[in-house]
């Protein structure tokens, strides 16, 4: 078996390119990137999960594709908003922090980990929830009502937006690629009814429901900000005001029901067996 070569990886100066306010991260970066990894003998599947990493940080960045002092806090805090856990955002930093350190970037990483603790806060409860839509009804804030609601009867994550399409809409459900794994998120009856309201309502006819106004995909900053205020406003505690909180929502509720079902069949066999018991059971 060969030796790990264990060694500082430097990416082709070639490669880099800075600006005033910061660096700009390539599809080339990231693919010599990994083959340095190769060639230091690590493995396929470590290398493999790293790229999906950096693949998932290149595709938050604007559009410039732009590595600033705050670029890499402002993913961590996207992450958090969309439920992944408090190990896997440090795991994930912890892997563009070294694609930095590969590129001489050492200003623009975060070294300090989160704490798992610091994030064990109350769950949002389905009374907090109404009161959120509400407040946005009493505000007349439909694009805040859909969204709250969208992710608190779905679980989607923000990341996957572009994937709420009148089309999808109109079917019943989007389909999302993960990986290799294909999910599927199902829009209930009265969701279905409200997202295509807002999609008419405002001159959506077809594709992608929550654009800017030049036709480009929502920033997913920006719908955390709207959730955010929404939150405010319902008098909805700071932590659970979020988008990570309506997820959970979403999580709890069917787990809820799940067990509630599964109890149920439980019972039901019960008695079956019973029934079978008095006719012919031994005794």
């Amino acid at each position: 078996m060969g030796r790990l070569h264990v060694e500082t990886i430097q990416i082709d100066p070639a490669l880099l390119r800075r600006t005033a306010d910061g660096t700009v991260l390539t599809p080339e970066i990231l693919a010599d990137y990994a083959a340095r990894l190769r060639a230091q003998g690590r493995r396929e599947d470590s290398v493999r999960s790293c790229e999906r990493v950096l693949r998932q940080f290149y595709d938050f960045l604007s559009a410039d594709k732009l590595v600033g002092k705050n670029t890499l806090s402002d993913w961590r805090d996207q992450l958090l908003a969309e439920n992944y856990a408090v190990r896997s955002v440090n795991s994930k930093v912890s892997t563009v922090n070294a694609l930095l350190e590969s590129m001489g970037c050492r200003e623009f990483q975060v070294t300090k980990q989160l704490p798992a603790e610091d994030f064990d806060t109350p769950e949002l409860t389905r009374q907090e929830y109404v009161r959120m839509l509400q407040t946005a009804k009493i505000l007349e804030d439909e694009r805040a009502y859909v969204l709250t609601k969208l992710f608190a009867t779905t679980g989607i994550a923000v990341l996957d937006l572009p994937a709420v399409t009148v089309e999808a809409v109109q079917t019943g459900h989007a389909v999302l690629k993960s990986g290799k794994k294909l999910e599927i998120v199902r829009f209930p009856a009265s969701l279905q009814a409200d997202l295509l309201r807002y999609a008419r309502e405002n001159g959506h006819p077809s594709g992608m429901i929550f654009t800017k106004k030049d036709g480009s995909a929502v920033a997913r900053t920006q719908v955390s900000l709207f959730i955010q205020k929404l939150a405010l406003e319902a008098k909805i505690p700071a932590e659970k005001g979020n988008i990570r909180a309506l997820r959970q929502l979403y999580k709890t509720t069917i787990s809820g029901i799940e067990a509630n079902f599964d109890l149920l069949v439980r019972q039901a066999y019960e008695r079956q067996l019973e029934t079978e018991q008095l006719s012919v059971g031994w005794e």
